[in-house]
């Protein structure tokens, strides 16, 4: 199968800078994101990445295929129920870089302005956009 080309939609690259201490539960809450969203995920978006970066944060990289999709994601009660959870075991907020395709509106960047994040759970440390 060719790797996919993506000129439309929007991407987020998210760094989580983990608690040493709570890298074991950090990273079982977010397998079992993955695990019970992978089908849904398959139809939903372009690619998601998920590892390591080379300072050791926890990389998510996620291609959704509308902002629409996005946001519905964000408004499920259990999905910032966990992202609370998640941003709890981090040593500093969660960065999150957003990109927009060659072929998209640009909206991405109004919906998501640099600074803390307004659509992400005010907990923990917390998260900001880059």
């Amino acid at each position: 199968m060719p790797a996919p080309i993506i000129t439309e939609g929007d991407c987020f690259i998210s760094r989580f800078t983990l608690k040493p201490e709570r890298r074991d539960e950090f990273l079982a809450m977010f397998t079992g994101l993955v695990d019970n969203f992978r089908d849904a995920m398959g139809e939903t978006t372009h690619f998601v990445f998920y590892g390591w970066s080379r300072a050791g944060e926890y990389v998510a990289i996620e291609s959704w295929k509308s902002p629409e999709i996005v946001a519905a994601v964000r408004a499920d009660p259990a999905f910032v129920d966990l992202i609370g959870k998640l941003l709890d075991c981090c040593a500093k907020p969660m960065q999150m870089e957003v990109f927009n395709a060659m072929n998209s509106d640009g909206s991405v960047f109004t919906l998501n302005p640099v600074g803390k994040s307004t659509v992400h759970p005010d907990v923990g440390v917390g998260a900001a956009f880059i």
